[in-house]
């Protein structure tokens, strides 16, 4: 994330694995809407798993310049947001001091809010603390927002969270719901997801390139 005064640019996350591709699943957010710092702004879709990209501050979002299903590099330009000059300062000095006795002010703070704040008993969040790319993949894991302890802001629950669980879970043996659907039951296509083809792509190119 870079700024002008009065804006401040949203990038594509530069820590990406070497050779994974990268595309805009989804905006939250559309042209002209406001916005408030840390809020779900776009979900971007890699070979491997379905990222959230949060607003890096409050302001009104100006300008798209990826759409979706479009192909993204590490630290392609997304969309701009306008923000205050007073807010866009606010945000560049945060920036600037962040090296500067980061471990200090996060253990001070920490002890703070312990002090002022009852504790969170596990399972109680904020009713906005789970984003849409997290409710999917709780659905599609089979799991609630009870089963997963969030370590985000809050107790928010992130991607990362759901997976973790999700791979330290025993898994029940039980079929899958097509398998034991009654007889005569309709079907119907799913289209599949980006992630699903470069897989199958990929599978079909072993199978007539490499593996011969």
């Amino acid at each position: 994330m870079s700024s002008t005064p009065g804006s401040i640019e949203v990038r594509a996350p530069r820590d990406q694995a070497e050779g994974t591709r990268s595309q805009i699943l989804r905006w939250l957010k559309a042209t002209g809407d406001a916005l408030a710092e840390h809020e779900p702004l776009v979900e971007v879709e890699t070979d491997k798993v379905t990222i959230e990209i949060a607003s890096p501050a409050s302001g009104v979002l100006r300008e798209i310049l990826k759409q979706e299903q479009e192909e993204i590099s590490p630290g392609d330009l997304l969309a701009r947001i306008e923000v205050s000059a007073a807010a866009a300062s606010a945000t560049a000095a945060v920036g600037a001091s962040a090296g500067a006795g980061q471990s200090t002010h996060a253990a001070a703070a920490s002890a703070g809010s312990d002090a002022q704040l009852p504790a969170r008993p596990r399972g109680r969040r904020e009713p906005d603390s789970v984003s849409p790319a997290v409710r999917r993949l709780l659905q599609e894991r089979g799991l609630s927002e009870q089963d997963v302890t969030g370590t985000g802001p809050g107790g928010r629950i992130s991607v990362d969270d759901v997976l973790r669980t999700d791979s330290a879970a025993p898994h029940a043996s039980a079929p899958p719901s097509w398998a034991v659907s009654g007889a005569g039951t309709a079907s119907h296509h799913v289209a599949h997801s980006a992630t699903r083809k470069r897989i199958a792509q990929r599978m079909v190119h072993s199978l007539l390139h490499t593996a011969p």
